[in-house]
């Protein structure tokens, strides 16, 4: 329901213009500023922002700017904000075997909480500015709860309390720029006289694990790493910047066992992508020929500066072509040596537009232990689930999207009523002694949360199962030359 409700909001935040959608946007904003000597560079962050935002002043903003969100929506304003309070104001949690409702601000992880978020804290910027004239501001941006502004030095506190004065729970705490430097997002900030130059930037307190090299994973993916780390270093910094990052990269990446012709690879080829030369004499590194090392051909691999070595600028976000967005992913398990043949024969048999690519299931999230509350088995969906019957060694295997009690309940109606629509139901009733099934002790032995995936999924595990009572027809999706397979999995 919530997800239903963020496109006409969205029509809305697109008209804010406080707001960067990343870092590289964040940049080509920044870099055009000029400082006159007497204003500084802060930051703004929120404390605790989701927690403490106003509901009330969200949904009041939204019903006055309705003329605009309804171009987006079918619903009447009363209807769709009766549908938006309900979502807002019923968020639930569970702790310790209790539920509870939060009664104050917004719930972390609804994907409503964002927009709502932005919002307000828009409104907030306007009705600070727009109720202090006096604030002399050069420049400011948000990215969620973090802004970024450039503002005469004198009226920084000013600034301060006056946001601070928005709403009692909405508090901001402020950071100031230090020797001339002020990091916002994954971007270090200089002022150099009136110019703006910026450096990527990480956090002293990352680990500097990457995806490993060696790792067993698709090689796409690993290139990917590299090809990303030298993208942003090269969209977000000045070019005075690319050989002192270069050597960071580059002893990351080694750290995680990456080949260094790789590195200095890739290096070339992001370089010329991201920064052509702006002389046409200048030839790009990438393709020049030459029988010297990389480290002398490269104008990032030595410590000291070229002289002759071009200058070359990073073209604005807006300038960088765009991205195909009508393209469908469909993964497959990843085996080092069969998936990528296996990929290329259905590349040419999907529709246009359609991608195959490789995914792990070794994920982070696997290895980690759940912080949320447990739910219990007969409250779980999207299962598939093992029964035994108390009077012999009988299994029942079955699938459900709903809830495991509402089906178990269908299968205790079917042999009270004495309907033989499963196999289940057809042990139980036509056994002359006692072979009744046991719900309250059974198996969850699978999650899928598509149906189609979840049926293929059960039809697997009937195979598996040597004591099944299951009926032909509820396994015949597994064709039978995946038996042995499916015998040996069961071994292991």
């Amino acid at each position: 329901m919530s997800k239903f409700l963020i496109t006409p909001l969205k029509i809305l935040t697109s008209r804010y213009n406080f707001t960067v959608r990343d870092s590289f946007e964040f940049v080509d904003k920044v870099r055009e500023v000029h400082i006159p000597p007497d204003y500084s560079m802060v930051s703004f962050d929120i404390k605790s922002m989701f927690t403490n935002i106003p509901v009330n002043r969200a949904l009041t903003i939204i019903e006055e700017n309705w003329s605009t969100i309804e171009t987006g929506t079918n619903l009447p304003r009363n209807v769709y904000m009766d549908i938006l309070k309900f979502c807002v104001e019923n968020a639930y949690f569970q702790f310790d075997g209790s539920f509870y409702r939060q009664i104050s601000g917004l719930p972390m992880g609804d994907c409503l909480s964002p927009i709502l978020a932005e919002i307000v804290v828009n409104d907030l910027l306007n009705h600070t500015l727009s109720n202090n004239p006096q604030l002399e501001v050069l420049f400011r941006c948000v990215y969620v709860d973090d802004s970024f502004w450039i503002v005469r030095r004198e009226h920084v506190q000013l600034l301060l309390q006056e946001l601070n004065k928005y709403h009692e729970r909405v508090q901001f705490t402020l950071e100031v720029e230090n020797n001339g430097c002020l990091r916002f997002l994954d971007v270090m900030v200089h002022r150099e006289g009136q110019n703006i130059t910026t450096n990527w930037s990480r956090k002293t307190i990352v680990s500097d694990r990457l995806l490993s090299f060696r790792s067993f994973a698709p090689k796409g993916h690993k290139l990917n790493v590299v090809n990303n780390m030298f993208t942003r270093m090269y969209r977000l910094s000045s070019p005075k910047f690319y050989r002192s990052n270069f050597h960071k990269i580059r002893k990351l990446l080694l750290k995680n066992h990456y080949p260094d012709s790789l590195i200095r690879s890739m290096d070339r080829k992001v370089g010329t992508q991201m920064t052509p030369d702006t002389s046409p004499s200048s030839i790009s590194p990438a393709v020049t020929p030459s029988p010297r090392p990389d480290s002398e051909t490269h104008p990032h691999m030595d410590d000291t500066p070229s002289p002759n070595e071009p200058h070359r600028t990073t073209p604005p976000h807006s300038q960088l072509p765009e991205r195909a967005t009508s393209k469908t992913f469909q993964t497959m398990t990843y085996i080092p040596g069969l998936t990528p043949k296996i990929a290329s024969i259905l590349q040419s048999k999907v529709p246009e537009g359609t991608v195959i690519t490789s995914t792990s299931k070794n994920k982070i999230h696997n290895m980690l232990p759940s912080v949320k509350e447990s739910t219990p088995p007969s409250e779980r969906s999207s299962v598939v689930y093992r029964l035994g019957c108390k009077g012999c060694d009988a299994k029942y295997i079955g699938a459900t999207v709903q809830k495991t009690k509402k089906r178990f309940s269908k299968h205790r109606s079917d042999v009270r009523n004495g309907l033989l629509a499963t196999a289940l139901s057809r042990h139980t009733l036509s056994s002359s002694s006692n072979h009744e099934f046991d719900f309250e002790d059974f198996d969850i032995i699978g999650t899928e949360k598509v149906r189609k995936k979840l049926m293929l999924l059960e039809a697997a595990l009937i195979k598996q199962e040597k004591n099944r009572i299951n009926i032909q027809e509820e396994f015949a999706a597994i064709d039978n030359c995946y038996n042995n397979l499916l015998l040996n999995l069961n071994n292991h």
